[in-house]
């Protein structure tokens, strides 16, 4: 995604610079066993209803990256819910 700024005028023709916008993304990582997918999927959603997160799977191990780090308690937390 490019955001495009007008440069400041300096008397001639105005320019336009593209600037890239970057959204820094942290990744957190946690064992399958430790929650279900179903839960994993409401908690990210409660915590990110932008939907700005992204979940994959290696070797059992959940993967997300997403705005913020998540807090391994924070995660078990919501795999002790029933």
């Amino acid at each position: 995604m490019f955001l495009v700024v007008p440069s400041a005028r300096d008397g001639r023709r105005q320019r336009r610079q593209s600037v890239a916008i970057v959204h820094e993304t942290k990744l957190s990582t946690i064992p399958s066993r430790c929650i279900s997918p179903e839960r994993l999927n409401e908690f990210l959603i409660r915590k990110f209803p932008c939907g700005n997160y992204q979940v994959d799977i290696t070797q059992n191990v959940y993967q997300i990256s997403a705005p913020s780090s998540l807090c391994e308690s924070e995660l078990l937390r919501q795999s002790a819910r029933t």
